[in-house]
């Protein structure tokens, strides 16, 4: 009755046959009947609901869609609109495959949506054990475009309506099939075809059937078997597939109705994403701002997002709504007299239409910390080492994402907020962007905002979190804003934002929109707002600045110049702006502030310095290649890197900004390019100036590095090698305390710790004024290993402004207050601020930076108990002035 038949043969040449097609349907489903008797067939069951959902992008919570702006709910239907690229997949999150001894029913109803794929090559149907179940289901979620690794098997019906079934770790070569010959000579119908997979054990192999019924008249169109079939390569993800190879059409397949059941299935109601997909908040004087993060939803039936709180998780008080933002689908709340002493649950709810349920998202927000704050530090997230091509390692050996290992190894430290300073999604991973409509553009970032959220939404729902975007965040390599660029989609030497402006005021809105509210937020001529701001949580004073939106462009001629490394080209530089004069005057009043401050430090997605070398040597294409070590032995001569894309250019702009943040004792906190870096800095020479930490990346290709050793002013820590007193590239004196080098033990880096990828924590203790920065590989179990060589690096804050050793202002001695003091020195001829701190201890002596003499403002801000001493000079002998604030008046001096 049966023949041998190639997959991949579409002839529609018919044999002869010994019954009829009728007799043979009935037989069939006589057989199905009797299998489906068994009870094994009713575990894990489900059935999509696309027919009672309305018009929108989002294909529901039970879905990750690949890519998320090429499939849509359109009609009651699900529709893949978007062609272009091949193998597109909506992975079912909420059902896995997971038990090799059960059965299988699945059958989904599909139709073209163009005639284009009336093709042999056009498939659509499912994609069956994609990925190990040894990986994250996340992971496996990404399986699509791409075959290779773990890359699942297709089963599906084509173009021309024949059931097919193709190895997608294989080149997607069709297996060889059992095949009844067809039993109608048309395509498929207008009206759709539903096909059917029913999988069953036979002794200890399977045997799989698909079959394909027209929907209208319920007549099978074809269908075929395999036979001694091994289960263990149905394990995996589920999820829909399709295929058109006419990239000149968008439009391909729709779907409805997808059910299954059956023993196999393993029911996972925890994975469902959406439709609030994550939650970002921070808290700062007693104020709560919170962003929800929603899927792109139907704009006719949007409803408010409600947020609850709870003390105990039990009796739930609703405190408000917010209406949702497009374009990227967020909606912010902002709550006054946040009560920050104890701990609060809250929930974020929204209705879905088609479930008819309420769905609701629960975080924690913890109390304000103790003694000790702990910052967690992440940048340059990357889900792929690159983007898929046509074939991929579908395999944790290969993918780093959802970052599992390093998010749990980073939960040990037990942080108290969480800071990602920059390029949070890349444009050209997991799949490269190619060019979109604009419509299309904004749903391609949410596509991969939404794998950040996924993957971190695990911490940021319960911890706050600060966002910085970086160029990559923006979709560019490169990004110097320049207030006065009126013009999108320049080259990024030209300064400005190639994408438009309501692009970049989306990526804004989702990644910043939980900030406090921006310091000045007037926006460019291009109508894009600053975000730069300030944040006091847990007696840390963060400046959060934006590091490239008001940076000049690299002019034509420092461009041309032929300058060596560490020559400062001052000519060109008075022109030149780093932060902007609007930051600078923020800064200014930012390090006056100390009412509820212990420390202060600065975050910033770019460091002020470029601590990076490449080789003397030239590659085959005549370019500098970069430079690699084995084992710390250098291979090849090192140069000073000269990016200009890093804050260490323009130099006097960047020197203006070091004065200011120096006053207040405050040390930057960055991500960038650069390896992950402890540098002190210097203005008029060496360690005159703040620390500034690099955060490791994410993701590192190994390649950035510093290999400079050989210099007359080292002062070389001997775990670190290539640290010490050096200028970096433009001429900045940099005092390198440690730094997370790539090595190399092999041609090739093997692994992200050889590559100097990681986290960052950053401790601060406020009562013994101290600052200790930590950078770990992100393989590194805390309890167990050790971080990277050369840290943790421990300072005072003091340390952050040093002052001459010999020019000791008179000892100060405070009693009757509540807190350890603040002192603010000023000359005593003027009123800008030489420098300010609280000090470790209730005794203090303060240092002048000039023998001339000050005014000094000491007390608690806190409880409005200030005294000023004037005229205060350098002392050679010891000199004592005690305060006590218990017989004083209040408010003597100003905060």
């Amino acid at each position: 009755m049966f023949h041998r038949y190639e997959a991949s043969d579409h002839s529609k040449a018919r044999l002869s046959m010994k019954i009829t097609p009728a007799a043979f349907a009935k037989g069939f489903l006589f057989m199905l009947l009797i299998t489906l008797s068994s009870c094994q067939w009713f575990s894990g069951s489900f059935e999509s609901d696309w027919d009672k959902a309305p018009d929108r992008v989002w294909a529901g919570p039970f879905y990750w869609a690949n890519r998320l702006q090429d499939w849509r709910i359109h009609n009651g239907r699900l529709e893949c609109i978007d062609s272009r690229r091949p193998l597109r997949t909506l992975h079912h999150l909420t059902r896995t495959l997971e038990h090799a001894d059960g059965k299988l029913r699945m059958s989904i109803e599909t139709g073209l949506l163009s005639d284009s794929a009336r093709d042999p090559a056009a498939y659509a149907g499912f994609l069956l054990g994609a990925g190990s179940l040894k990986d994250d289901y996340r992971m496996r979620s990404l399986i699509h475009q791409a075959h290779g690794e773990n890359g699942g098997l297709i089963a599906a019906v084509n173009g021309l309506g024949n059931v097919i079934l193709l190895d997608n770790e294989n080149k997607r070569k069709p297996w060889q099939l059992n095949r009844q010959d067809r039993f109608s000579d048309a395509d498929i119908p207008e009206s759709g075809v539903r096909l059917n997979l029913l999988v069953t054990p036979v002794d200890e192999d399977y045997h799989l059937t698909l079959y394909a019924r027209e929907i209208e008249s319920g007549q099978i169109l074809d269908s075929a078997t395999l036979t001694n079939f091994k289960g263990e390569r149905l394990m995996g993800n589920i999820a829909l597939a399709a295929h058109n190879p006419d990239t000149s059409n968008n439009l391909s397949f729709w779907f409805n109705h997808w059910k299954m059941k059956g023993s196999m299935l393993e029911a996972h109601k925890e994975h469902r994403f959406g439709p609030i997909l994550a939650a970002h908040y921070t808290l700062s004087r007693n104020i709560l701002h919170m962003s929800a993060q929603l899927p792109p939803l139907a704009k006719k039936h949007l409803q408010p997002v409600r947020l609850e709180i709870s003390r105990e998780g039990k009796k739930w008080k609703e405190v408000a709504r917010a209406r949702t933002t497009t374009p990227g689908w967020t909606a912010s709340f902002r709550i006054k007299n946040w009560d920050s002493r104890h701990d609060w649950f809250y929930r974020l709810s929204y209705p879905l239409n088609e479930t008819g349920e309420i769905h609701r998202f629960q975080g924690t927000i913890p109390k304000k910390p103790p003694q000790v704050t702990k910052l967690a530090a992440l940048q340059n997230n990357r889900e792929t080492p690159g983007p898929m091509g046509n074939r991929f390692n579908f395999s944790s050996a290969n993918i780093d994402f959802p970052h599992q290992e390093m998010i749990q190894n980073l939960k040990q430290h037990r942080p108290h907020m969480i800071l990602f300073a920059g390029n949070q999604v890349r444009r050209d991973v997991p799949v490269a962007y190619e060019g979109d409509r604009p419509e299309k553009t904004y749903l391609d970032y949410l596509y991969r905002w939404y794998l950040f959220c996924w993957t971190y939404g695990e911490l940021t729902k319960d911890l706050p979190s600060v966002l910085l975007p970086g160029p990559q965040d923006f979709y560019q390599d490169s990004l110097w804003g320049g207030t006065e660029v009126t013009r999108s989609h320049q080259p990024s030497n030209k300064g400005g934002y190639q994408m438009p402006a309501p692009f970049v005021n989306m990526v804004q809105r989702t990644q910043t929109g939980h900030l406090p509210e921006p310091y000045d937020p007037s926006p460019n001529n291009e109508g894009i707002p600053a975000f730069y701001t300030d944040m006091l949580y847990g007696g840390i004073h963060f400046a959060l600045l934006e590091g490239r939106k008001f940076k000049s462009p690299p002019p034509r001629v420092l461009e041309q110049a032929n300058t060596q490394p560490g020559s400062r080209p001052e000519e060109d530089n008075a022109r030149l702006t780093l932060y902007g004069e609007r930051q600078l005057e923020f800064l200014r009043r930012w390090a006056e502030e100390w009412n509820g401050v212990h420390i202060k430090a600065v975050l910033s997605d770019a460091a002020p310095n470029c601590i990076w070398t490449q080789s003397q040597s030239k590659d085959n294409n005549g370019d500098p290649s970069q430079v690699h070590s084995a084992l710390y032995n250098l291979t090849v001569d090192p140069v000073k890197a000269k990016d200009q894309n890093t804050n260490g250019w323009p130099p006097d702009d960047r020197d203006a900004a070091l004065r200011i943040i120096r006053k207040a004792h405050a040390p930057i906190i960055t991500g960038g390019v650069n390896p992950s870096h402890v540098v002190q800095h210097g203005i008029q020479n060496w360690k005159d100036a703040i620390y500034s930490y690099g955060i490791p990346p994410l993701y590192s290709n190994g390649l950035q590095g510093w290999y400079i050793s050989d210099t007359s002013r080292v002062s070389r820590n001997s775990i670190s090698p290539f640290t010490g007193n050096f200028q970096d590239g433009f001429g900045n004196h940099v005092s390198l305390k440690a730094i997370a080098n790539p090595y190399i033990p092999g041609p090739q880096p093997k692994t992200n710790f050889n590559k100097g990828a990681g986290y960052g924590m950053v401790r601060f203790d406020k009562y013994r004024q101290r600052i200790t920065f930590t950078s770990w590989p992100a393989q590194a179990n805390p309890e167990n290993d050790a971080p990277f060589p050369g840290w943790p690096v421990s300072l005072k804050v003091e340390e952050n402004y040093r002052k001459p050793a010999s020019m000791n202002l008179p000892q100060i001695l405070t009693k009757g207050l509540g807190a350890h003091p603040v002192f603010k020195v000023y000359p005593a001829n003027g009123d800008e601020l030489v420098y300010a701190r609280r000090a470790a201890d209730s005794i203090f002596q303060p240092r002048a930076v000039n023998k001339t003499f000050y005014n000094i403002v000491v007390g608690c801000p806190e409880e409005n108990k200030l005294d000023t001493l004037r005229n205060l000079k350098p002392v050679q002998l010891k000199k004592h002035i005690i305060l006590d604030f218990s017989r004083k008046q209040k408010n003597q001096g100003g905060f």
